[in-house]
């Protein structure tokens, strides 16, 4: 069954949220530094990760490293504007 349009909206909108509260999380627990943290993709996923180890599947979604200044609200909204233009949507046949 195909999903619908509101089905991926309302995946998106979750998938960014789920991105940033794991980046933000992994900002904490390093003193609040998000040095080296990038917006990486791949069908059906988004993630906040470092740039200085392979990330097999993934591609860089954005060249600007995450601000490591951002409340979780902040962070939220900065995965959600850059992966806008990402094809990282899930695949009809029963992705994320």
């Amino acid at each position: 069954m195909a999903k619908t349009v509101e089905g991926y909206s309302q995946w998106f909108i979750g998938e960014c949220s789920r991105a940033a509260k794991a980046g933000h999380a992994r900002m904490m627990s390093a003193g609040g530094v998000a040095d080296g943290l990038y917006l990486y993709y791949r069908p059906g996923e988004l993630a906040l990760l470092a740039s200085d180890v392979p990330h097999e599947g993934y591609e860089l979604g954005c060249s600007e490293r995450v601000p490591g200044h951002l409340t979780l609200e902040q962070l939220t909204g900065w995965v959600h504007q850059r992966a806008t233009r990402l094809g990282c949507l899930p695949s009809d046949g029963g992705g994320a």
